[in-house]
């Protein structure tokens, strides 16, 4: 079968409210919390494609790079993840375009006190609007380790289907080669359910 053809808009990172959040760019202001927040925490990056920071030099060097993706819009989107009403940094949330299929891969990771809240639901639900009405994506997807359903669960709370299981499909610092599960929304999907 045939698809309309469609191209993604490469646009920049902006601040997007929800009812709980600020999702906005990261700064150096942001890495003392960050690294005590959740980047230093096995607990957080288990499942993740990085390891636990060292120190907080680690997390300066992340910031710095994207600070620098800022710049290319075409590169990975990176949200730091702040309460409204405490102005705490408690996340950080990440899209990856994907030009081939005119596509976008989300990730996030939280800290672990604030699992549980609906916090990242809330704001993976703004992102995969920011892919749709932003970037102009056919499609919204993200994987998670299969040991890993509270991940699953926020992708179902977006609209996501399961796609399948994909076996030995990454390699995970914390875990080595392992299984992914898939997850994704359509364009056409996403757009029926806001009417």
């Amino acid at each position: 079968m045939d698809y309309p053809k469609r191209e993604l808009t490469f646009a920049p990172v902006e601040t997007i409210e929800t009812q709980r959040l600020i999702m906005r760019r990261f700064t150096q202001a942001d890495a003392e919390e960050m690294f005590l927040t959740w980047a230093r925490d096995a607990n957080v990056t288990r499942y993740m494609a990085w390891l636990p920071h060292p120190d907080i030099e680690e997390t300066r060097r992340v910031i710095a790079i994207w600070e620098d993706a800022y710049n290319h819009p075409e590169k990975e989107h990176n949200f730091a993840l702040v309460i409204k009403d405490t102005n705490k940094l408690i996340g950080s949330l990440g899209i990856v375009p994907r030009p081939c299929n005119a596509s976008c891969e989300i990730g996030y990771c939280m800290g672990v006190p604030f699992w549980g809240k609906g916090y990242m639901t809330e704001a993976a639900l703004a992102a995969v609007r920011f892919c749709f009405e932003a970037m102009n994506a056919q499609k919204v997807f993200a994987t998670h380790h299969p040991d890993n359903p509270a991940s699953g669960r926020v992708m179902q709370k977006c609209g996501m289907t399961r796609d399948g299981l994909l076996r030995r499909d990454i390699t995970l610092p914390a875990v080595g080669i392992c299984d992914s599960v898939n997850y994704s929304v359509l364009r056409e999907e996403w757009e029926g359910r806001q009417k």
